[in-house]
């Protein structure tokens, strides 16, 4: 009777982990808009945190809005949101989005410490078809940037991949995107929003907001006198 017991309590532990699984298969988005979690880790977004709480099959809260405090400044590799595994042992299969550039021996610069270490991993010889951050311009990419030109009738905008290169714009809705290509895929998946880049860099904070509309009414005031 005990035994039965034991595999019946097996079963339903090895069902509701494959019920977690299945229900954790969506992916994020790598719009860098960091949270705390509660368990002291900083996640790229919200989506990435909901992500890892349903992996890790423990309840991980928001703890508030950006990075924690105790998280280093350099960014540590994290998992993608499909879970997938690096092609080469040891490497990083992905990296936070955040900008810190460093330059290797040879002066190529990279947007942070962890993409460096990814390109020195993988070596030269990966696929171009592979998301890498790179401080050139591909024809993949070239590709990637066409595909949200007026008239294009290629794949889904849910089918498409971006680079992982950190050249930040900011979208009409007031999000800072990690690329232009990330902002064309975000107003593909949302066409009621219509968004669209109106900066070729990080969007202001309020504080910087505020500075720009001081000095704006200022100027106003220096032409009226």
């Amino acid at each position: 009777m005990k035994f039965a017991l034991s595999l019946a309590l097996v079963a339903v532990a090895v069902a509701s982990s494959t019920a977690a699984d299945d229900n954790c298969s969506f992916g994020c988005l790598d719009v860098y808009k960091p949270v705390c979690g509660s368990n002291g880790e900083t996640y790229s977004n919200s989506c990435y945190l909901r992500l890892a709480s349903c992996k890790s099959n423990n309840e991980i809260t928001e703890a508030g809005g950006g990075e924690c405090a105790s998280t280093p400044a350099t960014p540590s590799p994290v998992k993608s949101s499909t879970g997938s595994a690096s092609g080469t042992v040891g490497c990083p299969d992905a990296c936070l989005d955040v900008y810190d550039p460093v330059s290797d021996e040879n002066g190529v610069e990279y947007s942070n410490e962890c993409y460096m270490k990814m390109a020195k991993c993988k070596g030269p010889n990966d696929n171009d078809n592979k998301r890498r951050d790179n401080p050139g311009f591909s024809t993949l990419d070239a590709q990637r940037k066409l595909a949200f030109a007026p008239g294009y009738q290629g794949p889904p905008c849910g089918d498409m991949l971006c680079p992982d290169n950190y050249a930040p714009v900011c979208g009409s809705d007031g999000v800072t995107y990690t690329n232009e290509c990330n902002l064309g895929i975000t107003s593909c998946n949302h066409p009621e929003q219509n968004i669209t880049m109106v900066g070729e860099d990080a969007c202001p904070t309020q504080e910087q907001q505020q500075q720009q509309q001081q000095q704006q009414q200022q100027q106003q005031q220096q032409q009226q006198s």
